[in-house]
């Protein structure tokens, strides 16, 4: 294990059976870390094959995204013999940290360079905030598909056709928002949002 890892796990190594439990081994470690008042480090190194030459090697896939992959695509990276591991990121920042200012200042980044998430922590950490002060509801009951309407008879048509949406947590809110909770075909996992704002391994 890498100095300074919470954990890692090789799923090159773990049999089929046992890759459930050891995702949800890792989800504890980034959830222990949020509690703990840090970042989760979240690193993925995932098998790839060249092109030309049909040769294994290694790539290295920052993540930095409060939006921790589901479980579909968990088991994909699983599947796909990637190592994945879990360390305490940098101290989070509160909400009303002056610092915070600083922190999502991105005039600097090059969006040009590829990554797998575009934001660091602290602007996913506000955005989630922002999201839940606006809409009344949690980040993680969000799916990957949002219809956006200004007309409260499609709201109403949307309960009818799917019963047991969830609604905001209180009257007022300027955008409530009515997630469904309903499975069926394209529909993403339900974990897929854990609400974490997770530090790249490229974002000191």
């Amino acid at each position: 294990m890498m100095a300074g890892v919470t954990m890692s796990v090789d799923f090159s190594a773990i049999p089929e059976a046992r890759r459930p439990e050891k995702i949800e081994q890792l989800c504890a470690a980034m959830d222990a870390a949020d509690e703990a008042g840090h970042y989760p480090r979240l690193t993925v190194e995932a098998a790839v094959v060249g092109a030309q030459r049909g040769a294994g090697g290694r790539i290295r896939l920052p993540q930095g995204d409060p939006l921790v992959p589901g479980a579909g695509a968990r088991c994909r990276l699983a599947a796909a013999g990637a190592r994945i591991s879990v360390c305490r990121g940098r101290e989070a920042l509160s909400l009303d940290d002056p610092a915070l200012v600083t922190a999502v200042d991105e005039t600097r980044w090059d969006l040009r360079r590829k990554k797998l998430f575009l934001f660091g922590p602290e602007r996913m950490a506000l955005s989630i905030d922002r999201l839940r002060h606006y809409t009344g509801t949690a980040a993680e009951t969000f799916q990957r598909y949002v219809l956006l309407t200004n007309y409260a008879w499609h709201v109403e048509e949307f309960r009818a056709a799917l019963p047991g949406t969830a609604g905001p947590d209180s009257d007022g809110r300027q955008m409530p928002a009515w997630p469904s909770r309903a499975a069926g075909p394209g529909r993403p996992d339900h974990d897929q949002h854990r609400g974490r704002p997770l530090q790249r391994q490229d974002d000191h």
